[in-house]
Order: C-alpha cells, then structure tokens, then sequence
C-alpha cells in the first residue's frame, strides 16, 4: 500500500509503498481508508514536539483521524462488520492492555495507549488501516460523506466531550464562550447550541476564521461571533455578550497563557472552564480565591471515548452537526506534507482531508 512516512522531524513526509495490514485474530479488522483529517497533534508529531509527551519517534505513519470501508475482517466479528461496510474508526481506544480506564469506556486514558499515528502504531496517512478490535468501529451509514465525516473521529468528538463536561454547570439560556475557531471550535459552536440549549458566543483572532465561522455556525439571537484583534476592550465586549453575567463554560481550544489570562475572569460563578488546546504546557497562576468563592471549576479533555464518537455520528446522521461544510481542502495522499506546513503556518481555514475515495481499491 501507499503511505506517507515521516523520516525525520521537520522533513517533507515520503510517499513509500509499504507493507499492507493484515488481519491476526479473530476480533481485529483492516479498514480500506476513505478520509484521514490532517490535525494540530500531527504537526506537533512532525516538529518533534510530542516525543517528550508520547514517547514516539520516527518512522512513523502518521493519522489518527480516519473513516474508511471493511476490507478484511476475523471470524469472530458480528454479521455487521462485513467486506465494504462504511465505518469509522475510534482511534482514542487503541491502548496496549486493558485497565481501569479501558474497562470503563475510557479508552482514551488508558495507561499505555497505542494511538495509531502517534505512537508505533501505523497511522491512516495510508491506504489502509489495522484496527485491533471491531469494537472500535463505528457504523458509517447515513453519513453522506465518508471522508469528510472522519472529521468526526477526532474534530468533531473532542469538541463533543468537551461540550459534554461543560453540561454538568449550563442551563439552558446560560452563555457559552469558545476560544479558537479552528476545526475544533467549528464543532463546539455548533454542539454548544444543540446540546446545551445556549447561547454561545465565538472568539479568535483571525479575521477570516470568524468570517468563516458564520457560514458554519450562522448565529441566532443572543449569539455573537468576535474578531479579538479588532476589539479595544475585549473584556468589556465580551462581557456584553454574556448580558452582563459572565459566562456558565468556556471552553478555550487554544489552551495558552495568553488565552486563559484574557478569558478565565469571564467565568461565571458555578462556571466551568474546560481546556482543550496545548497551546502552553502552563497557563497563569491559578485565581484561587475566584475559584472558591465563585465554585468555578477548571477541567482538561483528552479527545474522545467510542460512545462519544457513536453519539456524535447519530448528530451527524441527523442534520444536527454540519461536518462536510468544515472541510475546506481535500487533497491526495501525495500532498499530506504541504497539508501538514499550511497548517503549521496558521494558514489553514476549517479542516483538511486527505481523501482517499479518489483512489481504486487494491485487490
């Protein structure tokens, strides 16, 4: 199969032909890929930030964002997972052994993760994928287009269990802030207003991100969507935004020093602050008098479980999420390094696929 490798830190990745997974127990399944997003995490792969945190190194293949087609699959799986069936993949429960976490269907904590992509594990920069489990498929039908609905596997659920852990402080009418409006914070709009029941506003600093995030999100009353760096006082704008009251979660896909000094005095009390993005490994020192007396709570979330991700599908399936509109780039597993530098450069508008449905099948 082709697969794009990365050799050495900050070198173009190489288009190699390598060889294809194939099926070694029972459960385990090959996944013909049919989209495969291209993400922050593997810029900070490409740059050699993530060795320190995860332990990988090259060579590697690179992708942990995929959907795709059953092409070989054990005896012991279900009637379901047969040759062609769409899927996606739930890349967050590759771990190397079972534990507590595992065992609690939070696969993405476990102790020793085998994330394809990130660590020794192939990853879907490639024509095909081994998944050690059927478990950790999703089915993909009603989802109208596969590769871009990998957005949903990594994107599109992370903003979900974000959403998700802010639930337990917002009611509905409260006001929900999202830093950052990349591919993630597309979703968390959208999941903010389906799911919560609330009034969201949406912040960057990128003219054309917030111009971008209006065709996406398409604000309703009591929504607002804000250019920062065009904003004298962004406290002061924000604040109205929120009536006055501060707001009950916010949820900040950035995750830098910078990021969590403009908008943690902005928390509500019984707020929530959830931190998504690594844009720092510390942020600024803890307010905690403002903690306590105020009782607001500072949470991290780590992508996504199964559920998660199945959940987020039926959205999908539904007409409640619009994951096809983010893509704003599909391109051939030939340009993943070009997709890879746009996005270091902060160039990149929604999200990039690297489309395989393009390519024939192998027999």
């Amino acid at each position: 199969m082709k697969a794009a490798v990365l050799r050495e830190y900050l070198a173009p990745l190489s288009i190699e032909d390598v060889e294809a997974p194939r099926v070694k127990g029972e459960n385990d399944v090959v996944v013909r890929v049919a989209g495969s997003g291209v993400c922050h995490t593997d810029v900070h792969v490409w740059r050699g930030e993530a060795e320190a945190v995860l332990g990988v190194r090259p060579p590697l293949i690179l992708g942990h964002e995929p959907s795709g087609f059953i092409e070989e699959a054990g005896e012991g799986v279900p009637e379901w997972v047969k040759p062609g069936a769409p899927v996606l993949v739930c890349a967050s429960g590759y771990c190397r052994r079972e534990d507590k976490y595992t065992l609690a269907g939070l696969h993405q904590l476990c102790d020793e993760p085998a994330w394809p992509g990130l660590s020794e594990t192939p990853g879907s920069y490639a024509e095909y994928l081994y998944v050690p489990h059927y478990k950790l498929l999703i089915p993909g039908e009603g989802l109208e287009d596969l590769a871009a609905a990998s957005l949903l596997t990594d994107a599109g659920v992370t903003a979900y269990r974000a959403v998700k852990t802010a639930s337990t402080r917002v009611e509905p009418g409260d006001s929900v802030l999202v830093v950052g409006l990349g591919g993630v914070g597309l979703f968390a709009l959208q999941l903010a207003r389906v799911v919560l029941n609330a009034d969201v506003t949406g912040v960057d600093i990128s003219s054309e991100k917030v111009e971008f995030a209006a065709k996406i999100f398409k604000p309703g009353p009591g929504d607002h969507l804000v250019n920062a760096s065009e904003v004298g006082d962004i406290e002061s704008e924000l604040r109205g935004a929120s009536r006055g009251r501060g707001f009950k979660a916010i949820i900040d896909l950035v995750g830098s020093q910078e990021t969590m000094e403009a908008y943690l005095p902005l928390l509500a009390k019984r707020g929530i602050y959830v931190v998504v993005g690594l844009g720092s490994p510390f942020g600024p020192p803890l307010p905690a008098l403002d903690l306590i007396l105020g009782e607001r709570l500072i949470a991290g979330v780590l992508w996504g479980t199964c559920t998660d991700v199945a959940e987020l599908a039926e959205l999908a399936r539904r007409g409640l999420v619009d994951y096809r509109s983010i893509v704003t780039r599909r391109i051939p597993l030939e340009e993943a390094s070009e997709a890879i530098e746009r996005l270091d450069r902060g160039e990149v508008v929604g999200r990039q696929v690297i489309d395989f449905t393009r390519y024939p099948a192998r027999s």
